[in-house]
């Protein structure tokens, strides 16, 4: 095989060619937006809508995810279950959203108690004790639920 070598004039016709062929591809492009418009405004006078409201609702955006946030320190089913063996008794969310604070964790939550509960009600280490009661699990009801 042949290797082939190119003059810096060489390299200059080629890069020229490649220019032309690119502004050719963009006057190609704008032809065929305007053409393309040109389409949504027939299409709209059809349907008997207004051209700006037809080309708005043909681009939808899909919605913006939340960025996780990484978490400090240790998790809240750790802090809760620090507080309930504190405790030594049964509690409520409310009950346990008061102690945060003092267990070291924070939260940006405006209703740590409904973020309770719902741990609470979800978690496996936990125990209901009657409506709104909760209690940690001893070890032998940890063993029998594996």
């Amino acid at each position: 095989m042949r290797k082939r070598t190119l003059t810096v004039a060489g390299l200059e016709r080629f890069l020229a060619q490649e220019v032309q062929a690119l502004e050719e591809l963009r006057r190609r492009r704008e032809a065929l937006a305007a053409e393309l418009e040109g389409l949504r405004g027939a299409i709209s006078q059809l349907r008997g809508a207004a051209p700006k409201a037809a080309a708005r609702a043909v681009v939808r955006r899909k919605p913006a995810r939340r960025a996780r946030r990484r978490r400090r320190g240790r998790a809240l089913r750790q802090v809760v279950a620090e507080i309930l063996q504190k405790a030594g008794k049964p509690m409520r969310a409310a009950e346990i959203a008061e102690q945060l604070p003092a267990a070291g964790y924070q939260t940006k939550s405006k209703n740590p108690k409904n973020m309770i509960s719902v741990m609470l009600a979800q978690a496996k280490d936990f125990r209901r004790v009657r409506k709104g009661l909760y209690t940690l699990k001893t070890r032998k009801e940890a063993q029998q639920a594996k």
